[in-house]
């Protein structure tokens, strides 16, 4: 039997965990089986466990699948030339624009997290791995003059967490709840919150 190159592989467990997100979407966590997953996604469970042993391992992939793309999104940003509307722009497209089903898996991992002590690390690892490439991004901006947060880095950093954490909940909870209404307001106050200092 041939060897699959590593593309492939990469590509395999893609699809598999695409389709365990749409089954933990509609199912939960607790109500979908391995077996749904399979389904879901289109493979036999010999493939299935080829890659995840179990339905933890699959939460991990998609956390950290998640995690690594809110990380490259940050690292565009950090390069940006004008930091205070790279992040305002970085927080309209991670809270606003993308789609509402990506704030109610954060809202899964994070009740699963309260339950399962896997899932916790997973979260505590992806949340500080954004954490520190958020507060680098804040730091940069004050070592270039483009920022001055009032209440300083570690702090701003913290609050513009608990802003996405609210948002991420709401968007999860509220399937009326309407983030394009709110985004003005929230932007003008995250550029309050940064100092931004405006260019002649």
């Amino acid at each position: 039997m041939p060897k699959l190159s590593d593309a492939a592989i990469g590509e395999r467990e893609r699809v598999i965990l695409e389709g365990a997100r749409r089954c933990f979407l509609k199912l939960g966590f607790h109500g979908a089986s391995m077996q749904d997953i399979c389904r879901e996604a289109k493979v036999s469970p010999g493939a299935l466990y080829l890659y995840f042993r179990s339905k933890e391992d699959l939460i991990a992939g998609i956390a950290e699948q998640d995690c690594d793309a809110v990380l490259h999104d940050f690292a565009e940003a950090g390069h940006a030339g004008d930091i205070g509307a790279a992040l305002r722009d970085l927080f309209r497209s991670c809270l606003v624009e993308r789609p509402r089903d990506d704030a109610v898996f954060f809202l899964q991992i994070a009740e699963e997290a309260r339950r399962n002590p896997r899932v916790a690390e997973i979260q505590r690892r992806c949340d500080g791995a954004i954490h520190e490439a958020l507060r680098g991004i804040v730091e940069r901006g004050v070592a270039a003059g483009e920022i001055a947060p009032r209440h300083g880095v570690e702090a701003t950093v913290s609050v513009m967490e608990t802003l996405a954490h609210g948002l991420m909940t709401r968007r999860a909870g509220e399937p009326d709840f309407d983030p394009a209404a709110t985004a003005e307001p929230l932007l003008a106050l995250l550029g309050d919150l940064l100092g931004v200092r405006e260019t002649a």
